[in-house]
């Protein structure tokens, strides 16, 4: 017997949004559970309002769990509230994002991911606000983890600023490459993603070509340091506070004299140890985003 297979896991689904669109959700599935369906959620509100459905199943029924959990999304008319409502899938006990083939993840502003199986080819046309991925464990960045979509949000702004037309621009710690995607469907010209983990590279090769966009992103494994592109216009980083800390300064030396850099991974408790750490090299904080406990925000070189 496979015991991986039979194994339970305990899973939560985190809800945040208006505040009458999640109790339409929360009444749907405690109707549901009075109604003695397979899988029996258990709705809870956290201390910051989010709702929370808890469920113990087999690890083999996980896949189906959320399809099925979608299905039960759809019988609610959430249109008006869809782009206002945020979904997070953990594994409590792995502490890790669950995702499934064919998986439609919000992502921002209209913009949606899909996460596809390794044999699957989607169709392009027609689909210009979403990213397909292909699903693997090792390569971060499905659209699922609030810093993602935080960076997405502040990149949509620079945007709206006429900042990426023409620009050259750096994703730091670019694990599934979503950011470099996102930014090349957004027009950036040129993008160089860099990573340590060369298996991880691949995946963000293989997920550029899939969504078209390789003639104008490519990926490095080389250190921040050893990477010969200086006076880039922008760079983009979600990194953990460590990481961010020890190459903050080298991504610094790396920017134009007028560039921008954006940083996602962290709290709101570090975001003045970062603006006072920038302000040394003349990068000033103009708009900062939160969800969630995470923080990201933009600083421009004056």
């Amino acid at each position: 017997m496979d015991r991986q297979t039979n194994c339970n896991r305990s899973i939560a689904v985190i809800l945040n949004g208006p505040h009458l669109t999640l109790a339409k959700i929360g009444a749907l599935f405690d109707q549901n559970r009075q109604n003695d369906v397979a899988y029996k959620l258990q709705p809870d509100y956290s201390d910051n309002g989010c709702l929370i459905l808890r469920v113990k199943l087999p690890e083999k029924l996980v896949d189906t769990f959320i399809n099925e959990f979608s299905s039960h999304l759809e019988q609610l008319d959430l249109r008006e509230d869809e782009d206002k409502l945020d979904i997070l899938i953990i594994d409590q006990e792995r502490s890790e994002c669950v995702i499934n083939d064919q998986s439609d993840i919000r992502l921002c502003k209209g913009w949606r991911v899909r996460i596809v199986s390794p044999e699957e080819k989607p169709e392009l046309y027609g689909s210009p606000k979403t990213l397909f991925l292909k699903k693997d464990a090792n390569a971060f960045g499905t659209g699922l983890h609030p810093s993602t979509r935080l960076a997405c949000e502040l990149l949509l702004y620079l945007h709206s600023c006429s900042k990426l037309e023409k620009a050259n621009v750096l994703d730091v710690g670019t694990g599934s490459g979503i950011l470099s995607i996102f930014l090349a469907k957004l027009g950036v010209k040129k993008i160089i993603g860099a990573d340590i983990d060369q298996g991880i590279i691949k995946a963000a090769q293989e997920n550029a070509y899939l969504n078209q966009v390789n003639s104008r992103v490519s990926f490095t494994t080389l250190p921040l340091s050893q990477l010969q592109w200086t006076g880039v216009d922008g760079i983009v980083a979600n990194l953990t506070p460590s990481v961010l800390f020890d190459l903050l300064d080298t991504m610094v030396s790396k920017l134009d004299r007028k560039g921008w850099l954006i940083l996602s991974g962290h709290s709101p408790g570090l975001r003045d140890e970062i603006r006072q750490r920038l302000g040394k090299h003349h990068l000033h904080m103009v708009k900062h985003l939160s969800s969630q406990g995470w923080s990201a925000e933009i600083f421009f070189r004056s």
